[in-house]
């Protein structure tokens, strides 16, 4: 049971770690415009945008990762309706 529940916070603290970095790193192109992201598996940008989108966040700062993570509109519409 401890392990579970050591596993479990370390995810939780992930977690919060890439929600800072996401605030972070919208906070930093608001005040010097940033190019999109890129990666070797687009997927991975995919699984952020996906978690941090179930957050609820602004329509403005959605949009705006949105287009730095590099995710065209068709993928987020897949993406919302998953």
């Amino acid at each position: 049971m401890l392990e579970w529940r050591a596993s479990f916070l370390s995810l939780f603290q992930l977690l919060c770690a890439g929600f800072l970095f996401l605030n972070d790193l919208l906070a930093c192109d608001k005040a010097v415009t940033a190019e999109p992201l890129s990666r070797e598996v687009p997927e991975e940008l995919a699984d952020i945008f996906a978690i941090y989108m179930k957050g609820e966040p602004a329509p403005e700062k959605l949009s705006r990762l949105q287009h730095l993570l590099g995710i065209s509109n068709s993928a987020a519409v897949a993406i919302r309706e998953c």
